[in-house]
């Protein structure tokens, strides 16, 4: 498809279709599908498929985990439940996504790393400032980070 195409309705609908496969990993590609165009249910597709068709050698990285990463600030908001779920391999490829979505925000791509030092020292400040998630500990610590990542959702900018 070239940059002045639409995505046709029938390609939209053949992905959505395909979030309910039995497959996980037709379900995980359809998810990308949808990331891919920018659809508006991307998001959701890609919370639905956050567990779907893990890396065999990366247990903690999904199709939806990458994909998140790349949408930036607006798939922050739907992580929060899913960094508070009871499941915690769950936890971690939520976190996963997180963490390449605050890297993201300080230059990392894959294969390039960080554009700096400065940069990657940035990312770190940013995660230890709202409270160091991490998928392992205790439902308190959890809630205490979240509570800071949604304050600093509130004011954060792309």
């Amino acid at each position: 498809m070239s940059a002045d195409q639409s995505p046709s309705n029938s390609q939209i609908t053949a992905l959505q279709a395909g979030l309910r496969s039995p497959d996980e990993r037709r379900r995980a590609e359809s998810a990308q599908g949808l990331v891919r165009l920018g659809h508006p249910d991307a998001i959701a597709a890609c919370v639905q498929t956050l567990n779907d068709a893990p890396d065999p050698l990366h247990l903690d990285i999904t199709p939806a985990v990458t994909a998140r990463g790349e949408m930036g600030l607006r798939a922050v908001t739907a992580l929060l439940d899913p960094l508070r779920s009871n499941d915690e391999i769950t936890r971690l490829r939520a976190q996963r996504a997180l963490e390449a979505i605050v890297a993201r925000r300080h230059g990392f791509r894959a294969g390039k790393g960080f554009p700096s030092t400065a940069a990657e020292e940035a990312m770190r400040d940013e995660w230890e400032a709202n409270g160091s998630y991490d998928y392992s500990e205790n439902a308190e610590a959890r809630d205490a980070s979240l509570a800071k990542w949604r304050e600093w959702l509130a004011t954060a900018k792309e």
